[in-house]
């Protein structure tokens, strides 16, 4: 299938794509006689795991790891220790996410009120 009906048939942007083989993420795509790209339905796999991985946070780095070690069992030990750091980064991310919804919570439940008395105002200002 030519790019186009890739882009279409993945979800993914013609300009993500070609970013993805110039970064070594998808392989270099065949071309045809006219000097088309060519992709089959390997290349959409890889390419629907990029997808996945990139919804899980992963970076770019990290993807071409894992779609390097997704085909070798025997370093699978070492795809774990990449997938369990992506978790503890998540975890990091929510325990920050929470302490932000702690600090906002109390500053919508404040009612009417003058611009003097904003306390949102004035909590906003003591942040670093």
């Amino acid at each position: 299938m030519k790019i186009n009906q890739f882009s279409q048939r993945s979800g993914v942007h013609l300009e993500t794509i070609r970013f993805y083989e110039k970064k070594g993420l998808l392989p270099t795509p065949k071309r045809d006689a006219n000097g088309y790209r060519q992709y089959d339905e390997d290349d959409l796999n890889v390419l629907q795991f990029i997808k996945i991985c990139r919804t899980l946070d992963f970076s770019l780095e990290e993807i071409k790891q894992l779609n390097h070690l997704r085909h070798r069992p025997a370093e699978h030990h070492h795809l774990d220790q990449i997938v369990q750091k992506q978790l503890e980064k998540i975890e990091d991310k929510i325990a920050q996410l929470m302490e932000m919804r702690d600090f906002l919570q109390p500053l919508t439940q404040q009612g009417e009120h003058s611009e003097s008395e904003c306390q949102t105002i004035a909590r906003l200002r003591q942040l670093p």
